[in-house]
Parts: structure tokens; C-alpha cells; sequence
């Protein structure tokens, strides 16, 4: 009898699979909303269960100060920044290059989501954090990745199914070719077996 396959979803409460910048281990980041819904004060977008480390979206969170307008004494043109820092400034001293007035204004303030690391290595990365994917790994060219384990055990499902049923733009519709096609069918199933191990 042939092995079918029937669509089922991911477990998004299990955050995405990371590796942690402290210990090099496998990590968590959680989603956002995830966090949010359980109604924690200070929703975690961080964790690893190796080393103990934490963070949450606030301790993340990055404020970027800026100021833009025309000099009242001569019409000169004044833009300020501060760099992306911890600190939310009440009050920053700006100067004019053109009548050197200076002025104490109060900046705006631009929030940004700190990230951990931010380098373009190739590696698939969470948005919210940064860090590369824990479940990652090159196939003949090409990027293999997954976010956590439910995910892998549904590429698993899909792959070693004889018949396969999905309804509309599903998570496995929209997998890249290289992982679908015959000829790499063994090797994945292969890598996605080790994962599941590991």
C-alpha cells in the first residue's frame, strides 16, 4: 500500500531553531506574537536552554535620534543623527554650520529591532534576531534549511509519501524544486533524519 501524505501545519509555538551566540548551541526564537499571546510582561525573543541566555524584545530594542530643520536665525538647513543606541535622548545640542547658533531640541525618536549579529555569510537567519538557523545545511548547491522540528518532521511526511495530497499555497507547495526532485529525494530524507536525531 502506497504512503500517503496529508497536510498538516507547523507548530509556530516552538519558535525558530537558532544557534546561540554565547555557546554555539541549539537555541529558540520566539516569535513575536507567539509572546505576546501568552500575555508575558516582558515577552522573551530569546532563549537557550545550554548557557541560561535570555532576551526579551525590550532588552533587543535599539532607538535611533534624529532632527531635521531650518535654522530660525539664517534658514540653513540642520540634520542631526545619533547612531542606534540603548539610550532614548530627551534633548540633543545641534549646532548650525552656517551661523553657528546652536539650538537644544527634542529629537525623534526611530525604534529598530537590535539584532544579534547582522552578517551576509549565506546562512539563513531569524529576522527578529539575526542569528543563523540551527537546522541548516548545503545540498548540491543549494541552501537546506528548516525553522524547528515540526518542520522538518512535515518535509519528512511530504518527502517519503508516495501519494500527496495539499490543498491551496500550503508550506510544502511553496518548497524549492532541488528538495522535490527525485534525484535528491534519499540525501534529504537523509539530512532531515540526522536532524531529527540530533
Amino acid at each position: 500500500m502506497k504512503k500517503r501524505y496529508k497536510e498538516h501545519r507547523i507548530k509556530w509555538d516552538e519558535g525558530i531553531a537558532v544557534i546561540c551566540p554565547e555557546c554555539g548551541e541549539k537555541a529558540q526564537a520566539l516569535l513575536s506574537w507567539h509572546s505576546l499571546n501568552n500575555k508575558q510582561k516582558e515577552p522573551l525573543a530569546f532563549l537557550c536552554p545550554h548557557c541560561g541566555l535570555r532576551k526579551t524584545y525590550k532588552e533587543l530594542q535599539l532607538h535611533k535620534a534624529y532632527i531635521k530643520f531650518n535654522c530660525p536665525e539664517c534658514g540653513n538647513q540642520i540634520e542631526a543623527k545619533r547612531p542606534y543606541s540603548r539610550r532614548t535622548d530627551e534633548k540633543i545640542r545641534v549646532e548650525c554650520n552656517y551661523c553657528h547658533h546652536t539650538f537644544t531640541m527634542k529629537p525623534r525618536i526611530e525604534d529598530k529591532q537590535w539584532k544579534f549579529t547582522y552578517r551576509n555569510d549565506g546562512l539563513k537567519r531569524d529576522e527578529d534576531t539575526g542569528l543563523p538557523y540551527y537546522y541548516q545545511e548545503r545540498v548540491r548547491g543549494n541552501l537546506f534549511w528548516a525553522y524547528n522540528r515540526s518542520h522538518i518532521a512535515l518535509m519528512q511526511d511530504y518527502l517519503s509519501s508516495d501519494l500527496r495530497e495539499r490543498v491551496g499555497m500550503s508550506t510544502v507547495a511553496r518548497l524549492p524544486t532541488f528538495i522535490k526532485i527525485k534525484k535528491n529525494k534519499e540525501l534529504i530524507l537523509k539530512i532531515l533524519d540526522k536532524w531529527l536525531k540530533n
